[in-house]
């Protein structure tokens, strides 16, 4: 029996656990201001907030930090409007490319950077259950596995990454451009990629030519030490929804990269020439609890039915480059609205308790039409676990109907 299900017949264990972390980590503390060297016992002993602070550091500036502003989407729902209306403008994070002489990298989820005077780079730790710097979990460590040693390691371990789609494309897909900008040599170099083989994330690989066997996929076990460890800037450090944003430069780069001018034609299994495509959840979770009923009306309405999980990306991407008005609920596959051409129509249905601004920010950017759609009536007003809450929405047909007419005739 595994501790999941342990904690789920004796609910006490859970506080217990709790308790023990806290306390372990309570009389791990003062190891830091010990002497010594993490290598070899005890947690980093230095804190550097972020890789310009690192003494030794060589930095490639890339572009500077600036902020985005959006426009306001069509909408029927007075709670959209209120949570949209309350996001501040977006920034684009400052792009650069750091090479860190002694680095070292331990932890899974983004894991620890650690520089060579023993300094954890509090920026590019995001495995971290705290925002107040002298408190990082890492400085709780005991000790660390023992490191492996490499000349060039290229630290691409982004933290929720390895198995959604939207962070992978958004957030770590794009690093890579920035270490081609600073014309980084990546042909001898370890690379350190939290991916668990989904299809998508090997396909990507691929297209970069970045060989299977020069990827060290980081677990538990993984500390890794380099003579020259190079960092690209996390482009969403803190995954902040209500300001998360890319670069242009960083959409142009997906696109160009997955629909080139002369790629593939779509597969006999994708909608050729699909002016109106539905992206279906019917596979996955949060899908619709009426599925069968909305997809019913939307190929009365002319709709195509796209499977996403389907596709390669390459195939996605030639899609929705077609598409001329695409519908889908809130996830994941709205994230190949980056493929769309100027002026493509986004429906994004949310349910009343998870929305979300990453497709409507993206739309903008992207130069496309944006709408969102959601019932306020059936919100329920709970706070906590808010993904459950978004399972089994179920959409009034005919107030929907009623809201996509306008749009259809754009």
């Amino acid at each position: 029996m595994n501790l999941r299900l342990l904690i789920q017949y004796f609910p006490w264990l859970l506080g217990l656990r709790i308790r023990l972390i806290v306390l372990g980590r309570v009389l791990a503390y003062p190891l830091r201001f010990l002497p010594g060297n993490s290598r070899t016992f005890g947690p980093p002993r230095k804190l550097h907030y972020a890789v310009h602070d690192v003494p030794g550091c060589k930095m490639t500036k890339l572009g500077a930090q600036y902020a985005v502003q959006r426009v306001k989407p069509v909408t029927n729902s007075r709670l959209v409007e209120a949570e949209f209306g309350r996001m501040p403008d977006p920034t684009v994070e400052e792009a650069y490319v750091a090479e860190l002489p002694g680095g070292r990298y331990f932890g899974t989820g983004g894991g620890c950077l650690v520089v060579g005077d023993d300094g954890l780079v509090w920026t590019h730790s995001p495995t971290n259950y705290t925002f107040k710097l002298s408190l990082h979990h890492a400085f709780s460590r005991l000790w660390l596995p023992k490191p492996q040693r490499y000349r060039k390691v290229i630290n691409l371990a982004t933290r929720c990454a390895e198995a959604n789609y939207w962070h992978w494309m958004m957030d770590c897909v794009p690093r890579c451009r920035l270490l081609a900008a600073a014309g980084v040599d990546t042909s001898d170099a370890l690379w350190l990629i939290d991916h668990r083989r989904l299809p998508y994330q090997l396909e990507t690989l691929q297209a970069f030519g970045i060989p299977e066997a020069a990827v060290l996929v980081p677990d538990a076990r993984t500390h890794v030490e380099a003579e020259t460890m190079i960092v690209p800037a996390y482009l969403n450090p803190v995954l902040t929804s209500e300001t998360i944003t890319y670069s242009g430069e960083s959409l142009e780069f997906l696109r160009q990269t997955f629909l080139p001018p002369e790629g593939p034609e779509p597969p006999p299994s994708a909608p050729r020439a699909a002016e109106r495509i539905y992206l279906s959840r019917g596979k996955g979770a949060r899908s619709f609890a009426n599925e069968e009923e909305v997809t019913a009306v939307l190929e009365r309405e002319g709709f195509s039915v796209v499977h996403c999980e389907d596709l390669s990306v390459h195939e996605q991407a030639q899609v929705f480059a077609q598409a001329r008005i695409v519908v889908a609920l809130h996830g994941a596959g709205l994230t190949n609205v980056v493929f769309c051409q100027p002026g493509t129509t986004v429906v994004e249905i949310f349910a009343p308790d998870f929305i979300q601004p990453y497709y409507w920010t993206l739309s903008c950017q992207a130069r496309l039409r944006y709408a969102a759609y959601c019932e306020d009536e059936r919100r329920m007003g709970i706070e906590g676990f808010r993904y459950r809450r978004a399972e089994g929405t179920a959409v009034d047909l005919q107030q929907f109907k009623e809201f996509l007419r306008p749009l259809l005739t754009r």
